[in-house]
Formats: structure tokens, C-alpha cells, sequence
């Protein structure tokens, strides 16, 4: 066994181990505060600025014309597949 290790080995059988001699003697103690001690003062959070304005329609217009890309891209994959499935049966 190491010499590091002689503190975690187990003790003889009917002998009591030294660890339950030593009790817990607390937090340490601490300093008191100072007579004109206080807390720290924060400033008064300023409210956020205004967000600007949403144009709702241009919004969905673009998201409109978006998904209709994205269908024209599926289906022209779509046939493409099609075609080579097809190709590899007749």
C-alpha cells in the first residue's frame, strides 16, 4: 500500500477509528460588519426603447411566395424520382 493511502485504509477489527474522535467544530466565526456599513444602491433600470413597427402583410406575402418555392422544388424532385423509378423498371 502507498503511504498516501495508510489514511483510507480500514481499521483492525475491534478497534475504534480515529475519524469518530473527531467531531465537527462549526462554521468558522466571521467579522462583523462595520457600524456604517449598508447595501450597495442600484440605479433604476431605464425602460427599453420602443420596437419598431411589424408590417404584418409584407410578412405573409413573403412567407406565401416562400412556400410556394418550396412545393415547386418538391414536386420537381418529386417527378425527377419518378422518372428515375421508372426508368430502372422498364
Amino acid at each position: 500500500m502507498a503511504e498516501g493511502d495508510i489514511v483510507w485504509r480500514r481499521p483492525a477489527p475491534g478497534t475504534e477509528s480515529q475519524a469518530a474522535a473527531v467531531g465537527y467544530s462549526g462554521p468558522p466565526a466571521g467579522e462583523p460588519a462595520t457600524a456604517d456599513w449598508h447595501l450597495r444602491h442600484e440605479d433604476p433600470v431605464t425602460a427599453p426603447r420602443p420596437l419598431p413597427r411589424v408590417d404584418h402583410d409584407a410578412i405573409d406575402d413573403a412567407e406565401y411566395r416562400a412556400r410556394w418555392v418550396t412545393y415547386a422544388i418538391g414536386f420537381a424532385a418529386l417527378g425527377v424520382l419518378l422518372l428515375l423509378a421508372c426508368s430502372r423498371l422498364f
